[in-house]
This record gives C-alpha cells, structure tokens and sequence, in this order.
C-alpha cells in the first residue's frame, strides 16, 4: 500500500508542475477546488479502507459470499454518496470557491466551481475503482493494484505533458475522470475475473 500511495503521489506532483504554468489566478482557484474536493471525498476512501480490512478477515474464514456482499455494499454506498455530493456541489460549489478561497475574482471562482462540477459525478467510479482495489489487496492480490497505480502516474505524465499545454486547465479537470475510468475498468475485470472471487478453489 505504501509504494502503491507514492507512485499516486508523484503523478500528482508531476500534475502540480503543469498547473503551475497556468498562472497564479488558476492556482489559487484549483487550490481551493482540491481542499474542498479532498473534503467532499473523505467517506469514500474511507470505505475502502474499511472494505480491505472486512475482505481480509473473510479471506481468512473463506467466507465468499460475505466478500461479494461488503464490495456490493461498499459500491453502494459509494454511489449514494456520490450522487448526492455531485448534486450538492453542482449548485453550491460557486459560494463555496468564494467562501474557501476568500476571493472574489471571476477566473478563481469560475475555474474552481468548474471542477467540482466536472469531478464530483466520478465520485461514483472512484469510490467503486478504490472498493475493487482494497478489496483485491485484502485477498491477497498485491500486483494487480499496484498496476492500476502505475497507469494513474503515467496518465498525469501524458496530461501533464501533452493535453495541459494545449487544453490548458480544462485539461487538468478532465485528467483525474479519465483515468479513473481506465482504472476502474482494468480493476472491475481483476476483481470479478479473480478465481476466488469466482468461486474456484485454488490448492496448493
């Protein structure tokens, strides 16, 4: 889990180094964005968290079903929080900026109110992406979610590099939800392609 993390972190930083070419207006704004979507998103690394945890014990006393129970759980209540935080930032994430960044300038306000509204309807696939994940690491399976960490490092190298330059910040709104979506594909299919998860017995 700890390599797993750096190599999230270090995408993140290369993402940084291409915001900061977007002016101090845009940084501020995306500053304040991030702490209010960190906040938003707290239940749902949470969950997975919790979810690891919950699948190991189960592992333990192979016990399958309650496993396919907890990630269906943990996916809805994912989804739940979810729709209910995009819906809510959808119309409150402007007075939010303004109150967050202690701005009143149009680009800052503007360009932050953005991407909550962009973001937040993908809490739905990140906290399903992130369920599959811990729930793959508490089944024993340490590759797999490393290999989803690699390709969320090597797309913000290609955003980063590639699409900020000419998309500008519309590109670093649009980075995050589509790598979730290449993650949470490449991670659904490890999961429910798992022999275990598919109810094989493996021996030896």
């Amino acid at each position: 889990m700890g390599l797993m993390m750096s190599i999230v972190t270090l995408g993140s930083v290369v993402l940084q180094r291409a915001i900061n070419g977007l002016g101090y207006l845009v940084i501020a704004g995306h500053i304040a964005a991030r702490k209010l979507n960190s906040f938003c998103m707290m239940p749902i690394p949470t969950i997975a968290i919790a979810l690891a945890t919950f699948v190991s014990q189960n592992k333990g006393a192979d016990r399958l079903d309650r496993i396919r129970k907890g990630v269906r759980y943990g996916n809805t209540i994912s989804g739940v929080w979810g729709v209910f935080i995009s819906l809510f930032l959808f119309f409150a994430s402007p007075l939010l900026m303004r109150l967050l960044s202690g701005s009143n300038e149009i680009i800052v306000i503007e360009n932050g109110a953005r991407y909550l509204r962009i973001n937040s309807p993908f809490y739905l696939i990140l906290g399903m992406l992130l369920n599959f994940r811990f729930a793959l690491q508490g089944i024993g399976k340490k590759i797999i979610p490393l290999v989803s960490s690699i390709i969320e490092l090597t797309g913000k190298v290609v955003f980063a590099f590639l699409l900020v330059p000419s998309l500008g910040y519309f590109g670093v709104i649009l980075c995050e939800p589509v790598i979730w979506c290449v993650m949470f594909i490449q991670l659904l299919y490890s999961f429910y392609s798992d022999p275990y998860i598919r109810g094989y017995k493996l021996t030896g």
